[in-house]
Order: C-alpha cells, then sequence, then structure tokens
C-alpha cells in the first residue's frame, strides 16, 4: 500500500530528522503553488507506465505543481535506511519524466525539486555518514531534465565535507547529460582481454535493424533494442547491456566505438543473474568470464549493500581475475535498467 505524502508533511519529517537538504524532498520552493488535492493515478496505472521499472511497488507518491501549472509526481519506488529510489512522472497522462537522452529520470539518493525553477538537485549518499557519494544538478527543459552538473566525493578523502555541493567536479553539461569532464579520480577503466578467444570483439557491436522506431537510443543500445543497463562513465565511455530476443551483450568503450563487445553473438546464456537482498539494501548483479576474467555489472542500493565491497552503494562494473578484484568502474549518472526483462531470460547464478 503506497502513501500519498503532501510535501508539507515531508519537509516537516525531514526537518525533525535532521536532514541537511537546501529543501526537503520533493518539496516546492517558497512560492510555488501548493500541491492540489487532485486524483493521483492508482499505483497499477504507474506501474504500467513505467514507473518504478524493476521495482514494481510503490512506497509512496509525492505530488508537486510546477510553476507552469503542470504537476509532476515524486514517486519513492524502495527505501533503504537512509535514501531511497524514486521515479518522476507526469500526472497528466500519466507518463514517465525523462532525461534529455531519452532515458527514465530515475534516482537513488535524497532529492529536491524546486517547483518554481524546475531544478533538480539530489544526493546519492555512498555510507550513512553522508560524507561521500555523489551529487547532481538537472535542470526542467520543456518536458525532460538535463544534467548540468556532477560532482563526486570518494570516501576516506582529506578534507571531505557533509556539503555535497561543493564537493569535486565530475562532469558537467549544459545540453548533454552523457558528456562529461575527465576526472583523475574516477576509477579506471576494466582491461579488454586478449584477442576473442573466449568469444569477445574489439570493434562495434553487430549491426542491427534499421526499422524505425519511436524508442531512442540508450548508449550502446539501438532503439530496436532492450537497454537492459546503460550509463556513462566519467571518463566519456559507456556501459551497455543490450540486447533483442533470446540475445543479450555487454559492450564498453565510447559511443559508437566500443572496446569491448560480449560475446561476439549476442546469447542470453553467457551470462548469470544475481539478486541479493540483505537487510536494508537491494542489489542485481549480472555477471559474466571472458578470458579468464570476470565481469559483474552491479546495481546496488541501501545499507547493507556493503558486503559487495564499495560502500553502501555502487552502479557499475567490477572486474576480477583469479577471485581478486583488479578494477571498477563507476556510473556518472543514474543507469537505465530493465532488470525484469531478464528474468527468465538469463540463467540465474548457482
Amino acid at each position: 500500500m503506497r502513501l500519498l505524502v503532501p510535501p508539507v508533511f515531508l519537509a516537516m519529517g525531514l526537518a525533525c530528522a535532521g536532514v541537511g537538504v537546501p529543501s526537503a524532498p520533493g518539496s516546492p520552493s517558497a512560492g510555488a503553488a501548493a500541491a492540489p488535492a487532485a486524483t493521483i493515478p492508482a499505483d497499477a496505472t504507474l506501474l504500467a507506465s513505467g514507473v518504478c521499472g524493476s521495482e514494481r511497488e510503490i512506497a509512496s507518491v509525492t505530488p508537486i505543481v510546477l510553476a507552469d501549472g503542470r504537476t509532476i509526481l515524486q514517486v519513492n519506488c524502495f527505501m533503504a535506511a537512509y535514501q531511497g529510489r524514486y521515479y518522476y512522472a507526469w500526472a497528466a497522462g500519466p507518463s514517465v519524466v525523462t532525461t534529455a537522452d531519452g532515458a527514465p529520470l530515475r534516482l537513488t539518493g535524497m532529492p529536491s525539486l524546486d517547483a518554481a525553477t524546475g531544478v533538480l538537485t539530489w544526493v546519492d549518499k555512498a555510507r550513512g555518514a553522508g560524507d561521500c557519494g555523489d551529487w547532481y544538478r538537472y535542470v526542467l527543459t520543456g518536458d525532460q531534465f538535463a544534467l548540468q552538473e556532477q560532482r563526486h566525493q570518494a570516501c576516506g578523502a582529506d578534507g571531505a565535507t557533509f556539503q555535497p555541493e561543493s564537493w569535486p567536479l565530475a562532469g558537467k553539461s549544459a545540453t548533454a547529460p552523457n558528456a562529461t569532464a575527465p576526472d583523475a579520480t574516477a576509477p579506471s577503466a576494466p582491461p579488454t582481454p586478449p584477442g576473442a578467444t573466449a568469444g569477445a570483439t574489439v570493434g562495434a557491436p553487430p549491426t542491427v535493424s534499421s526499422t524505425p522506431s519511436a524508442a531512442p537510443a540508450i548508449g550502446h543500445c539501438a532503439a530496436t533494442e532492450i537497454p537492459y543497463f546503460s550509463c556513462p562513465t566519467s571518463k566519456g565511455k559507456v556501459i551497455s547491456v543490450c540486447g533483442a530476443g533470446a540475445g543479450v551483450q555487454y559492450r564498453f568503450g565510447p559511443l559508437g566505438h566500443p572496446e569491448l563487445v560480449y560475446p561476439a553473438v549476442p546469447s542470453a546464456t553467457a551470462f548469470t543473474l544475481e539478486e541479493r537482498q540483505p537487510a536494508g539494501a537491494r542489489a542485481t548483479l549480472l555477471s559474466f568470464e571472458n578470458a579468464g576474467v570476470g565481469y559483474e555489472v552491479v546495481e546496488a542500493a541501501g545499507a547493507g549493500a556493503g558486503e559487495l565491497g564499495e560502500g553502501d552503494d555502487f552502479k557499475g562494473v567490477y572486474v576480477s581475475k583469479a577471485s581478486e578484484r583488479i578494477a571498477k568502474v563507476r556510473c556518472s549518472a543514474p543507469p537505465t535498467t530493465n532488470w525484469d526483462a531478464l528474468k527468465g531470460l538469463v540463467p540465474p547464478a548457482r
């Protein structure tokens, strides 16, 4: 059963809890219109529109009236110990709110949407203390949100502060959400295994049908494919897991020029899928091995996700050899995921 949360009550609750954010998550700024008692779509209707993706459940809905009169719904799909996972939807329709590249606006963290200016900020804490993690600033342009600024603070770094707006700049773009500035502190890309002895190819992925489609291309995934997982990294490369029919393929590298494509012929059986739910957390891992090197595409959130060895949250790829982790690549923006579509297609991990 989901809750309908008036922004004023949400703000009061956060203030009592001592949460230091510019404004309460989802609360309109001063002077903005108050949320009306309008009819909010039923859970089933919101889920059918794509809200909450693989979560398939809704914890709460907060209606926010923008300066132009439109109502946007902040939907909390899952709440961990100190932050949640959110989607946004237009109340009219309803329809999922997207970013400038056409991907659903989906985030993990503590959001704050200024109803008067259309500026959305959120901090994705890497641990409960809140002194490290990622901070994002998006601005509403038309009916989509475009990434304006991104900051990242490594845990344990000297001079770390509890003010995410002052963390080191990791990326900034006023026009292209996936265009990010180089970051010397960002993790290095995984090594490309030698040759193609285990079915990997270096270069462009197989040609896909050019049949017109209303769906946008996301990352390395063509418009005719399902983006099971896709996100940019801070070094200008993109992690994508794409598929069509019974085929699934991992692609990594600059857009249009992937450095690693596995397997050479898309196949769902080349991977295994695992879901973990330690206390207060959720984690999904898609794994494969190529030339003796293991790869795990990971989306983890919540206090109990620390068992994966990366604080409390991690979205990206782990690379291992002989059971030892040798590299990690972190997403520089929330990933697009369609984990539900992989269930029953990719065999479960043993």
